[in-house]
């Protein structure tokens, strides 16, 4: 299959009932990147994802444990088997380091979640869900609309859902980018209207009270060229709503990814959500410029709370996985952790390295320590040959990665199917 190439042929009919022809779509950058989007298989070159495995350095790694796991938020919240066409996905909240279960929340009637962000206190996430079931093959083209999950381990109701008063997005919409606030109270979503229509329009970023649901601010980019290279919009999905290109400091500033979706030509951008200005582009400032054909492709990047550093979860660059991968490859086009300094964009350091052979591999990352990428949750996927590969979330820190227990209907979970 043409990686450019949507990978459903038709028509499709969105919750007004009109048949339209979608335009040339994104495509995610390597098979892991697709690995969200069936959850077993990566579409790109067909690999089946086995539901466990383990990878460190090109060698099996020991498990986390409590004992000697660095500090990470204690529970997480997954889809837990997005993109069922059967039935609706519920979500699945759980213990980080155990990978044990306390709750299992279904959507309303009539609705399937498509994805989650959490707030700093590791009790307040946002989910969002979408039309069930959907028409055809897309469920992307539905309007999302937006639902409070609390937890409370330990109590008699571990998990309770509300619907918010923020307002659906637009039908055809495709969402890039989705963050909550650290205090739970604002919720940030990057989108595209018409994304799967015949005219985009403008890359589009709103912050939202969570309370009220009222809109606080606007801010719009250029309007998007017809064509499939036009698309300045970064989700690396297909259908799940990505929750790892916005980000926000603990100081309130919020930072989002920017850049053609289909080549390796990224930016991200920070701004001041309180200032004035509705410019995307005008109001906001550069932080890290990853020029075109440079390496590594970064799949998914989030500002560390502390606002110093950027993280990278290093992707092999499509170009390499005909010649040879990660054997082939050397220093930062190996898949692994970056990060980068927010002041001058430069790379800091290398935080982890995956160091063995492989056909391809994505990195990925979830969530990022407050004192920068000293610690980074995440998830490793490593193809060594076709139809063979692992793909585990773990803990990657001090030049290693640890996985966790962390599964789902589906195996673990993948980026954008999961929260901390």
């Amino acid at each position: 299959m043409n990686p450019l190439t949507p990978p459903f042929r038709g028509t499709t009919t969105g919750t007004s009932g009109t048949a339209t022809q979608p335009r040339a779509t994104r495509r995610p950058r390597s098979w892991f990147a697709a690995a969200a989007v069936t959850a077993a298989a990566a579409l790109t070159f067909g690999v089946v994802l086995p539901a466990a495995a383990t990878v460190a350095s090109g060698r099996p790694a020991a498990a986390a444990s409590a004992a000697t796991a660095p500090a990470v938020p204690k529970y997480y919240v997954a889809l837990d088997n997005p993109e069922n066409a059967k039935s609706p996905d519920k979500v699945v909240v759980g213990d980080t380091l155990t990978g044990k279960r306390l709750a299992t929340v279904s959507p309303p009637k009539g609705v399937t979640f498509g994805g989650v962000t959490g707030a700093a206190d590791d009790r307040t996430f946002i989910l969002d869900g979408r039309q069930f079931p959907w028409s055809n093959t897309w469920f992307a083209v539905t309007p999302r609309t937006w639902y409070l999950l609390k937890i409370a381990p330990g109590t008699a109701h571990p998990a309770k859902l509300t619907k918010l008063r923020i307002p659906a997005t637009p039908n055809w919409a495709q969402v890039d980018g989705m963050a909550l606030s650290p205090d739970g109270s604002e919720l940030a979503v990057m989108f595209t209207p018409q994304a799967w229509g015949p005219t985009p329009g403008p890359t589009t970023l709103r912050i939202y009270s969570v309370v009220t649901g009222k809109v606080l601010h606007t801010w719009v980019g250029p309007k998007p060229s017809p064509s499939a290279l036009g698309d300045y919009t970064f989700g690396q999905y297909l259908y799940l709503d990505d929750n790892a290109t916005l980000s926000w400091t603990a100081g309130g500033r919020l930072a989002f990814v920017y850049g053609q979706s289909l080549i390796n030509d990224t930016t991200v951008r920070a701004l001041n959500p309180t200032g004035p200005g509705h410019g995307l582009l005008a109001d906001s400032r550069v932080i890290l410029d990853l020029k075109s054909g440079g390496v590594p492709d970064c799949g998914s990047l989030l500002l560390a709370p502390g606002g110093q550093t950027i993280a990278c979860g290093a992707t092999l660059p499509f170009s390499r996985n005909s010649t040879g991968g990660c054997s082939a490859a050397t220093g930062l086009a190996k898949p692994g952790i970056d990060e980068y300094s927010a002041a001058t964009g430069k790379l800091n350091r290398v935080l982890y390295r995956y160091t063995g052979a492989c056909l391809d591999g994505r990195a990925a990352v979830l969530w990022v320590s407050g004192s920068g990428g000293a610690t980074v949750l995440g998830d490793l996927g490593i193809a060594t040959q076709l139809r063979t590969g692992t793909h585990q979330i773990g803990i990657f820190t001090g030049g290693t990665f640890k996985p966790l227990p962390i599964r789902t209907a589906s195996g673990a979970p993948s980026a954008a199917t999961i929260a901390f």
